[in-house]
């Protein structure tokens, strides 16, 4: 059975240990408090229930060109700006365990990537492959299992 609502009112919808999976549809740091929310979705799984979340790159490609004075706001802002180390230091400080699945990169022209992998070797050097990969990350999912 599938369930569709408010994330937000997803306690008083559901009993404690009661669900397999929740996915919540929006990136997690849209919103305001977003532990609060990962903590009353993680109550409401079952052991070995997983709960979905998608976290919003804040950290992206048009951030950087933003910060080096050649981009334009291409995204609404998000409420919370964390990296992929400060949310899976976040989710581990609450006793939980996330799972990285994959990133949804941007779809940009391999002149744009090679221009930023440039860019990226010159101020990171080894880490420029690394670098490259996280600015074309528009979105990063991840699994939290009970």
């Amino acid at each position: 059975r599938v369930h569709t609502g408010d994330i937000n009112r997803i306690g008083e919808c559901f009993a404690e240990n009661s669900l397999d999976y929740v996915v919540i549809g929006d990136d997690i740091n849209s919103y305001p408090e977003p532990i609060y929310l990962i903590r009353d979705a993680y109550k409401l799984l079952k052991n070995g229930g997983q709960l979905f979340i998608s976290l919003k790159n804040t950290y992206d490609f048009f951030t950087f060109l933003n910060i080096i004075g050649n981009g334009r706001n291409n995204d609404q802002p998000h409420v919370v700006n964390y990296s992929v180390e400060q949310f899976l230091n976040v989710i581990a400080q609450e006793g939980m365990n996330a799972k990285y699945i994959t990133a949804r990169q941007y779809n940009l022209s391999s002149d744009v990537y090679a221009y930023s992998k440039d860019c990226m070797e010159k101020l990171a050097g080894d880490g420029a492959q690394e670098s490259a990969f996280r600015l074309m990350a528009d979105r990063y999912f991840f699994a939290i299992t009970k």
